[in-house]
């Protein structure tokens, strides 16, 4: 009667299979199925999620399925085989459930799924995008109780689940960094935010990109530390002969040092070919614009 289940008995009923031999039990179990389903007023599939273990254990039929099979996830999976169950979206799973670091794995693989944390490119799966996944994402797919065993913090879920991936704890969103990060750690940050997020293969790629406009992963943090982009990329890479005035943003002040006048002077001077200092009585307001000064 139940839409939910048509066709599931009526192929065994069916006269031209008369001869056949009826699979007893397993017919019986979608029988019983039905019928727990029809007096828990479960009407589709989802229905399922919201039945708790109180009212299984009213009905008799209910309690003999959950004796055979051991819970309500193993037994709908072993009897309604068309349906690919979320065994963590069940209100009576049981206590043991997140525990096991298997049913972690497989809610965290359909998680990054879900909402393209996880991404397959050309073959390699790219994890990037946990670094902005948030408790809410968790609460609102089912995943509350896992968060309760790694005291309400996604990012030790993530890190603790893949513990193969190389994890930057500073990169995710909206965590705090408790300690200041080394030098060698900033560089490494800025490194894969490099790599990963702009495409930065050269030095010179980082001028394209002014990194306030970005709230990635505490690179806020860091900039307030240096006070500019050109400041901090000067420290952390001072091998690198930096142009400040190639950055999109000139730092407030900056013109008004006089090494900096100097550096950019000089460096005026090798673009225009000036091999003399009369060659300077050429230079003009329009030159000094096109060349970022």
């Amino acid at each position: 009667k139940n839409p939910m289940y048509r066709g599931c008995l009526r192929l065994t009923e069916s006269p031209r299979f008369s001869h056949v031999k009826r699979h007893t039990s397993t017919v019986t179990d979608l029988e019983k199925t039905q019928a727990v389903a029809e007096s828990l007023g479960v009407t589709n599939h989802s229905g399922w999620y919201m039945v708790t273990r109180k009212k299984l254990l009213a009905s008799p039929e209910a309690r003999s399925l959950l004796v055979k099979h051991g819970d309500l996830y193993t037994w709908l999976k072993e009897v309604l085989t068309d349906t690919e169950w979320q065994p963590w979206r069940f209100a009576s799973k049981p206590r043991t459930f997140w525990v096991d670091r298997n049913n972690q794995k497989i809610y965290l693989d359909w998680l990054g799924k879900h909402f393209g944390f996880s991404l397959e490119i050309e073959g390699t799966t790219n994890m990037e995008g946990w670094y902005s996944v948030s408790r809410s994402d968790f609460e609102s797919t089912g995943g509350k109780g896992l968060l309760s065993l790694y005291q309400n913090s996604p990012v030790k879920v993530v890190m603790s689940v893949y513990p193969d991936h190389q994890w930057h704890p500073s990169f995710f969103k909206n965590v705090k960094i408790n300690s200041p990060l080394t030098m060698e750690e900033e560089r490494s940050l800025l490194n894969s935010i490099g790599e990963k997020h702009f495409g930065v293969h050269t030095f010179e790629n980082w001028y394209n990109f002014q990194l306030s406009d970005y709230n990635l992963h505490n690179i806020q943090a860091m900039l307030s530390k240096y006070g500019s982009t050109y400041v901090m990329l000067s420290t952390l890479f001072s091998t690198y002969q930096w142009l400040p005035w190639f950055f999109p943003q000139v730092q407030k002040g900056l013109w008004k040092q006089k090494d900096i006048q100097v550096l950019y002077l000089d460096w005026l001077g090798s673009q225009m070919k000036f091999n003399s200092y009369g060659d300077w009585y050429t230079l003009t307001k329009s030159i000094l614009r096109q060349n970022h000064g």
